[in-house]
C-alpha cells in the first residue's frame, strides 16, 4: 500500500467516525454530557479529516493533478475548516460575540469567499459543474460571515445568538459534504 493510499484509508476511516458522531450528537438530547462528548469526537474526527485532506490536495497537485482535483480538496478543506472552527468556538465564545468574530473568523470568511470564487472560476474555465455548483458554499458563507462581522455588536445581544452560530455550522458541516454525492465526488478525487 503506497503513503497515499495509507492516507485515503485514513481519511476515510475518520470520516466514518465523523459521520456516525455528528448523527449520534444530533440525534441526542442538546447540552447532555452524552451529546457535548459525541460533539468532542466528531470535531476530533473532524480534525483527522482536515489534517488528511490537506496532504491529499498536495499530492493530487504533485502529481500534476492541478486543475480540478488538487483545486476541489483543497477548496474543501477550506470550507470544511471553517465550519469546524465556528461551530467550535461559538460554543467557546458564547460569552463573547466580539472574541467569537475576532481575527481568526473574519480570516476564514475572506478565505472561504476568495476559495469559492477561485473555484467558481476555475469550474467555468473548465467546464466542471462540481465546482461552479460546490462554489456557493464557500461565496455565501463567507460574505454571510464578513455581513455577521459588521452586525457583531448587534449579535452579541441577540439571546442565545451562539446557539445560532453552533447550529448553523453544524448543518453547513453535515450538508453538502456528507451527501451521497459528495461521497461519490470524493472517491472520484481522491482515486489514484
Amino acid at each position: 500500500m503506497t503513503a497515499y493510499k495509507l492516507l485515503v484509508a485514513v481519511h476515510v476511516l475518520v470520516g466514518v467516525i465523523a459521520l456516525i458522531t455528528f448523527w449520534t450528537a444530533g440525534l441526542l438530547r442538546k447540552g447532555t454530557p452524552a451529546h457535548r462528548g459525541a460533539g468532542r469526537v466528531y470535531l476530533l474526527a473532524m480534525v483527522g479529516i482536515i489534517l488528511t485532506a490537506a496532504p491529499m490536495a498536495i499530492a493530487r497537485w504533485m502529481d500534476g493533478h492541478v486543475v480540478v482535483t488538487s483545486a476541489f480538496l483543497g477548496y474543501l478543506v477550506v470550507i470544511t475548516s471553517t465550519g469546524v472552527w465556528v461551530s467550535w468556538r461559538a460554543i467557546r465564545d458564547k460569552a463573547s460575540a466580539a472574541r467569537f468574530m475576532g481575527p481568526v473568523y473574519v480570516s476564514l470568511a475572506v478565505l472561504s469567499l476568495l476559495s469559492g470564487a477561485g473555484v467558481l472560476v476555475l469550474g467555468l474555465k473548465v467546464g466542471a459543474a462540481l465546482l461552479i455548483g460546490f462554489s456557493a458554499v464557500g461565496l455565501f458563507t463567507g460574505a454571510d460571515m464578513l455581513r455577521r462581522r459588521l452586525r457583531h455588536a448587534t449579535l452579541g445581544t441577540t439571546p442565545r445568538w451562539w446557539m445560532s452560530e453552533h447550529y448553523t455550522a453544524m448543518i453547513g458541516n453535515a450538508s453538502p459534504r456528507t451527501s451521497p454525492s459528495s461521497a461519490s465526488a470524493c472517491r472520484a478525487c481522491c482515486r489514484r
